[in-house]
């Protein structure tokens, strides 16, 4: 599996600088890490520069060095045994 492969998909990222799980939407991988979109951060953004809107949107670069953990979409269902008593 390549994280390539899921340019343009949501993911959930865990990353200290985005202060734990986020779900992202991943634009693009490289060597040294990945650039996302998040409307979070985005959020936040607009909140410390006090707008409701900018003219384009925010992405953001990852090293990988500052990603703990990486989760992508598969074609599986996913369950919760909990919900069905296991």
């Amino acid at each position: 599996m390549q994280l390539s492969e899921h340019v343009g998909q949501q993911i959930i990222i865990n990353a200290q600088p985005l202060g734990g799980l986020q779900q992202v939407k991943l634009l693009g991988v490289e060597a040294g890490g990945v650039w996302i979109e998040s409307q979070e951060i985005t959020n936040q953004f607009l909140v410390h520069f006090k707008i409701a809107t900018a003219p384009n949107t925010f992405v953001f670069f990852l090293p990988y060095g500052q990603i703990e953990m990486i989760s992508v979409p598969i074609a599986a269902v996913g369950l919760n045994e909990t919900a069905f008593g296991l």
